[in-house]
Formats: structure tokens, sequence, C-alpha cells
């Protein structure tokens, strides 16, 4: 549960970071959302039976979905299906040799 807290506040502390500081500049053809690469890169390296990424999809993607003017719950489906996608693409492909036991 505290897991679920300190990440929550960490989203939306990158979501104010980005709309307030970052909004001034431009990489290439634009910022990536850094909530999102956060969201991605939690659910690639967390263990393979963990379900955080995936809890972790529905606080952030409302908070993305209340500093947006798109559909209210649009960017939790995408954020739930994402994670789905990356835990189903690691469970099923990616082997870690040195966590497996002899």
């Amino acid at each position: 549960m505290m897991k679920l807290i300190v990440f929550t506040l960490a989203f939306y502390l990158l979501l104010l970071w980005q709309e307030s500081f970052l909004a001034h500049f431009s990489f290439l053809w634009g910022l990536p959302s850094l909530v999102i690469v956060t969201m991605i890169l939690i659910n690639l390296f967390e263990e393979q039976r963990g379900k955080t990424g995936l809890i972790l999809a529905v606080p952030a993607g409302l908070l993305l979905d209340l500093h947006s003017g798109k559909p209210f719950g649009l960017s939790v489906l995408l954020l739930l299906t994402t994670a789905f996608l990356i835990k189903l693409t690691v469970k099923r492909y990616v082997r870690v040799p040195f966590a497996q036991r002899p």
C-alpha cells in the first residue's frame, strides 16, 4: 500500500514537472510523457509475477486523464493495455539466465 502511494505521488510530481517546466522545451519532435515512460520502465524491470505495474497503471492513467483534454478513462485503458502486453511479452519471450536455479 505504501508503494502505491509513493509511486502515485512520484507520478504526480513527474506530471507537474513535465507540464510546468518541460513544456517550454522541445526535444526533436516533442517531449515524451514522463509518466508513460516511467510506467513502461516499471513494467519492464519488475519481476515476472509482480502485479505492481498493472496496479500502478490505474492511478497513472487517472492523473494523465485529469491533466489532458482527452476523453476520461482513455489513458487508464491505454496504460493498462500497455502494462498487460509488456507483462505478457516478458513472461513469454524473456529469459533471465542468472535468476534461474540450476
